[in-house]
């Protein structure tokens, strides 16, 4: 877990836009927070819940799994680039966000387990047998019905 500035300047810093030389002003550190928060919501949208919290101010907690820091930094970085004149962003940056991008999308990417579906020759169990007729006649179905839901 990392403290948003921190992020902010890594990611800042790998398309050249910050270094110990020439460090970011605050107003680019404030650009990264709200870049940040735009693409981890936007994560949250297509649903990949990855638990960062989003910033209230730069220097608060992100909360990030560990697992994941590279790859937001990465991804951050691309989203920040087009915003600043004089960044750089490398192939390496660029292949390097999209297989961290997937690799966090395959680790934190929720996705719905659908419900089972009954087979017309699935039977019923014993106990649960339908009893269809009238009068004396009863006919009975030991099997569940295409198409239902089981449970």
């Amino acid at each position: 877990m990392s403290s948003g500035t921190k992020i902010i300047q890594s990611a800042l810093e790998r398309i050249g836009a910050h270094s110990v030389v020439s460090p970011a002003n605050p107003e680019s550190i404030q650009t990264g927070k709200d870049t940040l928060n735009g693409m981890l919501a936007m994560w949250w949208d297509n649903g990949i819940i990855t638990g960062a919290v989003p910033l209230s101010e730069p220097g608060d907690e992100l909360s990030e799994p560990m697992g994941a820091m590279n790859g937001i930094i990465n991804n951050l970085s691309i989203e920040l680039a087009p915003l600043f004149p004089s960044a750089q962003i490398s192939t390496e940056l660029r292949s390097n966000a999209l297989k961290q991008y997937n690799e966090i999308v395959r680790r934190w990417k929720q996705v719905e387990i659908p419900k089972p579906v009954a087979r017309e020759t699935l039977p019923l169990g014993q106990g649960n047998r339908r009893r269809y007729g009238v009068g004396n006649s009863y006919y009975q179905n030991p099997f569940f019905l295409n198409g239902s839901e089981i449970g």
